[in-house]
């Protein structure tokens, strides 16, 4: 299946208002971050199954990019991964070049804060990148 084609689908689901995947049971701290967040012309689509493995999408800057993890007392931690991202990695992972750390939770209004490392780095940057959940 082509990326576009997956876009298309993820983006067309999310245009609907379908959540994707199953929310986190009761066992977890705090709410499910499962559901699609937005940022102007930027958007995210999240998924965390019962287990807490998290799966996404986004669209950020015009580029299609997917992030994997699990949830760590409400917190996503885990990897991003582009094809066409401003930084270039010297290896590649899941076929993309550009790829990263990633940590994300609901900060205390309720917004999706992400931050982002590149390449091999273990920490995140102390830059987030702020999305509304989008009903």
């Amino acid at each position: 299946m082509s990326r576009k084609y997956l876009l298309g689908v993820v983006l067309g689901l999310c245009t609907l208002g379908v959540q994707l995947g199953a929310k986190v049971n009761s066992d977890f701290d705090g709410p499910s971050l499962t559901g699609r967040y937005v940022a102007g012309a930027d958007s995210m689509a999240i998924s965390v199954n019962d287990l807490g493995q998290v799966e996404g999408f986004y669209v950020r800057d015009g580029a299609f990019g997917e992030i994997s993890g699990k949830l760590v007392d409400g917190i996503i931690v885990g990897s991003w991964m582009e094809s066409s991202g401003a930084t270039v990695c010297s290896s590649k992972k899941r076929d993309y070049s550009s790829w990263g750390p990633v940590e994300a939770s609901l900060d205390s209004e309720g917004h999706l804060a992400v931050q982002l490392g590149a390449c091999r780095e273990s920490q995140v940057s102390a830059a987030r990148w702020i999305l509304q959940r989008k009903e």
